[in-house]
């Protein structure tokens, strides 16, 4: 009877003692403002949340020297000082390279979720348009049951902006004969992921802006035109460049160019400007060979057809 008692109050007392489970660790990983798509300039805010749980529900007592490593691709960079944890790490180390170490001490760990960070980056200049910048964050951490070293990851990643612009030049002319009106036409296009704003289209051959500035959504195009008057006869090419700015200020371009010709009538025929030039040299060496051979028949005298004997 007293063995079976004993027996019992062992039980009871071994429930009532916690033991260690065996652990894993979540990670969730996310990111505001959320947007389409992030431009040079804008600051986001990270936030990654760490929870450890037990496989059988039992009390947290595995988990040892536990840290938390974020790395940022190259186009962030982190806002000095704006790193936030609960609870507080015993240290925050600044490995270099965008990397950055959150250290909680030896432990062992008993809350859930285990660690909340936040902390702020900007989106560098030299980001690379298009691309999706991957942002990575790892837990380093020992379960002392298995004495095994763990490490798991979660990324997040943002897509850069890709601003883009298209400019497409046409002429026409009022007529093919000189003197002629040469009107010059420029469509401009917002072809990028982003609005763009201060775009304009300057004509370098006129040094004339000849559109904006304006803003354009996305898709969306302008046109505006430029008329010459009573041109003369020759060949006109124009160039013009279009301009733009995405909210970061990243400047996007695109030229084109257009070419017009103006003919004239020369003794009741029509020279085309791109061969009236070779047309004159041809009639001026024409005329300078007449000459040289009339010269030369001069020099020699009258010619003698038939010769004569006595």
């Amino acid at each position: 009877m007293n063995r079976r008692i004993a027996f019992i109050a062992t039980l009871v007392l071994m429930a009532l003692v916690p033991t260690a489970s065996a652990t894993f660790v979540e990670m969730e990983k996310t990111h505001s403002p959320i947007q389409v798509n992030y431009h040079s300039g804008d600051t986001i805010e990270f936030t990654v949340v760490v929870s450890v749980h037990t496989v059988n529900g039992g009390p947290i007592l595995s988990i040892m020297n536990f840290s938390v490593r974020d790395t940022l691709p190259e186009g962030l960079t982190y806002v000095p000082a704006s790193q936030t944890s609960v609870p507080a790490p015993v240290s925050i180390t600044d490995l270099g390279n965008g990397t950055l170490v959150w250290d909680y001490g030896v432990g062992p760990f008993t809350s859930d979720p285990h660690a909340t960070i936040t902390f702020e980056v900007t989106v560098d200049d030299n980001a690379t348009r298009g691309a999706t910048l991957i942002n990575e964050a790892t837990a380093l951490y020992t379960e002392t049951v298995s004495q095994i070293p763990s490490s798991p990851a979660v990324t997040d990643g943002i897509l850069i902006s890709e601003p883009s612009i298209s400019l497409v030049k046409e002429c026409t002319t009022s007529s093919s004969m000189a003197p002629a009106n040469i009107t010059y036409t420029y469509t401009v296009e917002n072809t990028g992921d982003c609005d763009l704003f201060n775009v304009t289209v300057y004509d370098e051959t006129l040094s004339l802006t000849v559109l904006g500035p304006i803003d354009l959504a996305i898709g969306e195009d302008a046109m505006d035109n430029h008329t010459l008057v009573d041109m003369p006869e020759g060949t006109y090419t124009n160039n013009a460049t279009a301009t733009g700015f995405d909210e970061g200020g990243h400047k996007v371009t695109d030229s084109d160019s257009a070419t017009c010709r103006i003919s004239i009538m020369v003794g009741g025929e029509v020279i085309k400007p791109w061969l009236s030039g070779s047309f004159y040299i041809a009639q001026g060496l024409a005329v300078l060979a007449l000459g040289a051979i009339f010269a030369a028949l001069r020099k020699r005298g009258p010619l003698q057809l038939f010769s004569t004997s006595d």
